[in-house]
């Protein structure tokens, strides 16, 4: 029987994105039906020679198919543009809801986006989000979704609603 107390009771963990060159990407819309919060994990890697990072930016769909979709405002984003040597994050400051992911060779790094559901257009029926990913050249990405931070439903291990469907 779940406690409630557990990590695994408190968030749901949603692949958003495998690791690859984001060309013509379609990561996975979520709704946010049942959370209040999104955390978007951000993963990358570049390569050994010069690298075009990938421009991040959050949309926000009425549906998890994702018609109609339009940006989402973010104000910031959390970096780290070496996790070799350090996990810290750095506080970025985010311009016109879109920031780019570091591009110096053979770099790797961590990224968090942030998005509380009220900081959507639910006046007018947007529901899911969705981390969208610009075309990249020799930057390898990878998203995850964890979504939860006093979900609007509670209960045991994967009792929160389907983030997937509408």
């Amino acid at each position: 029987m779940a406690s409630g107390v557990r990590t695994v009771d408190k968030l749901k963990i949603v692949p958003a994105f495998f690791a690859a060159v984001p060309s013509a990407a379609s990561p996975t819309y979520v709704s946010m039906k049942g959370y209040n919060n999104l955390t978007i994990v951000l993963h990358w890697k570049n390569g050994s020679t010069s690298a075009a990072g990938s421009a991040i930016t959050v949309n926000q769909a009425k549906y998890v198919n994702g018609n109609g979709a339009k940006a989402v405002a973010i104000d910031y984003a959390w970096v780290s543009n070496d996790t070799a040597n350090s996990v810290a994050l750095t506080q970025l400051t985010v311009s016109s809801n879109t920031f780019t992911l570091d591009n110096t060779a053979s770099g790797i790094g961590l990224g968090l986006v942030e998005i509380r559901a009220d900081r959507m257009d639910l006046a007018n029926g947007f529901t899911a989000l969705e981390v969208g990913l610009a075309n990249a050249t020799n930057q390898t990405v990878e998203a995850i979704y964890i979504m939860g931070n006093v979900p609007r439903y509670s209960g045991g291990m994967n009792s929160f609603m389907n983030p997937l469907v509408d």
